[in-house]
């Protein structure tokens, strides 16, 4: 009765060294962005915080300041891109007009899973009189240059709010040296910046990698407000934009382009991905466009075996089999335990066989 309930307990442990390769990686890669059937993409991820700071004030000053913020102007006309000059107007419903100050050129439209997709660009309008009656909410926009258009354009370019138009004021407002303001700013700056890549960071989906220095961010400022007792209130946001790349995708293609891998890249796992150094070449305007970068360093591939078939092979069988099996899986090496110490073969049930992968370490540089 002891020995049959022994036997009901019997477990084994196998550890498995599977089969690697070390690569050494120097190459540029270039990804796109909302585009499913490419070979490597991109995703990004935006985010936006504001923070505020006390600065003493030496006086007041007579200011004009134009409201301004962000803007994403759609192609949804043709699949050819759209070029916009300097001072192309964007007016709201209520007839409020902003202009861009630099030109820009919007992508044409694209097809995602059978569907037209408007091509896209992010952009930046200033309100066309300073004043807070320009400070506005999220709102929509038309291209008043396209109004007589016969192609049909005015119906099929338009803008929407990314960010609430905000900054535009007339009156008196606190007066802080340049000196103390620049100090505060680029203060006010770097905790923004630092708070947003934390954040980014834990807001990654599974399966993709944020590099380092992936990432675009841009800085505004709201006039200064009256903080009290001879301060004026500083008041900073930041909006990133962080460039994500699956990972299963980069591995597959840096298996591909690798000379000492001769087996499919399904057949293979590589470690060490997100460590390799990362050097921006070409960030795009937004969620389109090129994504262009190089990477630098050492990998690891490892190859990969169905670990259910190997404990199917093992079940029941005798110990001294299991270095046998040695060339029917990409492994270096199999040892293994058996509990009772006395059991001289593995438990019928494959289940009650545990499967440890034990990879060697390797220096990343």
């Amino acid at each position: 009765l002891a020995l049959g309930i022994m036997s009901l307990l019997a477990k084994a442990e196998v550890v498995v060294v599977p089969q690697t390769e070390v690569l050494s990686i120097k190459k540029t890669y270039t990804a796109t962005g909302q585009d499913a059937s490419a070979e490597l993409s991109y995703e990004v991820l935006p985010i936006s915080k504001s923070m505020s700071t006390k600065v003493t004030a030496s006086g007041e000053k007579q200011v004009e300041r134009k409201a301004s913020g962000k803007i994403i102007v759609y192609n949804d006309f043709s699949s050819s891109e759209q070029k916009l000059v300097a001072n192309t107007r964007f007016e709201t419903p209520s007839g409020l007009i902003y202009r861009i100050k630099d030109p820009i050129t919007v992508p044409g439209t694209n097809t995602v899973g059978g569907q037209t997709v408007p091509g896209s660009i992010e952009t930046t309008v200033y309100a066309d009189v300073s004043g807070a009656a320009y400070n506005s909410s999220l709102v929509d926009f038309t291209i008043p240059g396209f109004k007589n258009d016969p192609s049909g354009r005015y119906e099929k370019f338009y803008a929407r709010s990314k960010t609430e138009m905000t900054g535009g004021f007339v009156g008196m407002e606190k007066l802080v040296s340049e000196e103390e303001l620049l100090a505060a700013r680029q203060s006010l700056q770097s905790s923004i910046e630092k708070s947003l890549l934390a954040e980014a960071k834990s807001q990654i989906p599974d399966g993709f990698i944020m590099f380092d220095k992936a990432y675009s961010i841009s800085f505004s400022s709201k006039p200064l407000d009256d903080g009290g007792e001879g301060t004026a209130t500083l008041t900073e946001t930041g909006d990133i934009k962080v460039y994500l790349i699956k990972k299963v995708s980069l591995d597959r293609k840096i298996l591909a382009e690798s000379p000492e891998i001769k087996e499919p890249a399904d057949n293979l796992t590589l470690r060490g991905t997100k460590d390799l150094t990362f050097n921006p070449i070409t960030l795009p305007e937004g969620a389109t466009g090129q994504f262009v970068f190089g990477l630098d360093g050492r990998v690891m591939a490892v190859w990969v075996f169905d670990e259910d078939e190997l404990r199917n092979d093992l079940a029941g069988q005798s110990k001294n089999k299991m270095i046998s099996l040695l060339p029917s899986y990409p492994v270096k090496s199999i040892s293994g335990s058996l509990h009772p110490s006395w059991k001289k073969s593995f438990p019928t049930d494959p289940s009650k066989i545990s499967v440890q992968i034990r990879v060697p370490d390797y220096a990343t540089r």
